[in-house]
């Protein structure tokens, strides 16, 4: 079943669930990065260190769920490694991401879907980057 839990959240882009614990939530949207540590009762904003604007895509890695990927129109692709606390910027030069996964069974293969509708996959966890479509 499903309800509305948080009314006051708007703009979302793209929902990442943490997959060792399903009451951490990130939200992308159109104000930045939020999380939500209660099943998305209630939010809090991380992009401070993301620099203000949309995310456009987050994901988080299957097997080592602190790693959380985010795409944000100022900072670009960035890396944090204990959940969302603090971001380190990754390099990608193929525009802007619309969508971020990471392959659930290989979990340093991660999968970028850009605007202008090309698909990018990295196999070393998003340090490098190859255009496969």
């Amino acid at each position: 079943d499903w309800e509305i839990v948080n009314p006051d959240i708007s703009g979302i882009i793209q929902l990442a669930v943490d997959p060792a614990n399903k009451e951490i939530v990130y939200a992308a949207t159109r104000d930045g990065l939020m999380i939500s540590r209660n099943g998305g009762v209630a939010w809090e904003n991380l992009s401070a260190q993301l620099a203000s604007g949309a995310v456009t895509a987050v994901t988080v890695q299957t097997d080592n769920p602190k790693r959380v990927l985010s795409f944000s129109e100022k900072r670009g692709l960035a890396e944090s490694t204990d959940g969302g606390a603090t971001w380190d910027t990754i390099n990608f030069d193929g525009g802007t991401i619309f969508f971020l996964a990471f392959d659930p069974q290989e979990t340093q293969k991660v999968y970028a879907l850009t605007s202008s509708n090309t698909i990018h996959r990295s196999n070393d966890g998003g340090k490098t980057w190859a255009l496969i479509r």
